[in-house]
């Protein structure tokens, strides 16, 4: 009797001891399973928000590359603009210069030194370019109500800008004109004289309006 009581008591430390490998065991995989799990979700995150930041810093720099880009084409624009019309930088009256224009009172067309704006025709040439290509021509000039009447200052016989300057070329030789002219002695006080940096002569009227025209080789 005392020998079964042994040999039970035996078999239950052995089955304690078991037991408690088995739970060790099951335990140690369910700490590893957990482990693995978490590393796998921390690298999903850590992939996702790598993502995300890729994805918010790619769109970061193409917000960034479009506003360079749309500033870069504005510059260019602004750029471009001001090569075809030229720089207007003094209160001059370029567009009177440029294009036709008409008295205060309306009864006379006055300025009318190029072709370029479409609202000045030449009647007839007067005589051979100069060397600089300044010429003369007698000229109308489109009113606002879209009739032609010529113009008759200085006899009928008005100066022009060589036919191969465009707008900004004009411009930017009536500027260097202006830049370094004096008055005109001998004539109406009102009047400036200057050289272009081409070398035209040029004169015109103070006030009550700035103006401008180049003056033909022959009549200096």
């Amino acid at each position: 009797m005392k020998k079964e009581n042994i040999l039970r008591a035996v078999r239950i430390i052995v089955l304690v001891i078991f037991c408690l490998f088995a739970a060790k065991v099951f335990i140690g995989k369910n700490g590893n399973s957990s482990n693995n799990s978490n590393l796998t979700a921390a690298s999903k995150n850590n992939k996702v928000s790598e993502k995300n930041s890729t994805g918010t810093n790619s769109g970061n720099s193409s917000k960034n590359t479009s506003k360079k880009k749309k500033e870069k084409e504005k510059t260019e624009i602004s750029e471009e603009k001001s090569a075809n019309t030229g720089n207007r930088k003094y209160k001059i009256d370029y567009d009177h210069i440029i294009g036709g224009d008409i008295s205060s009172n309306g009864e006379k067309v006055t300025g009318g030194h190029t072709l370029l704006k479409g609202d000045v025709r030449i009647v007839k040439k007067i005589g051979a370019p100069s060397k600089n290509g300044v010429y003369k021509a007698s000229v109308e000039i489109r009113k606002p109500d879209g009739t032609w009447q010529k113009k008759t200052s200085n006899g009928g016989v008005n100066t022009m800008f060589p036919e191969s300057w465009d707008e900004a070329r004009i411009i930017d030789e009536i500027n260097s004109a202006w830049e370094n002219r004096k008055d005109l002695k001998g004539r109406d006080n009102n009047m400036w004289q200057g050289i272009s940096k081409s070398g035209v002569v040029m004169r015109g009227y103070k006030s009550p309006r700035i103006t401008a025209y180049p003056v033909f080789e022959g009549d200096r």
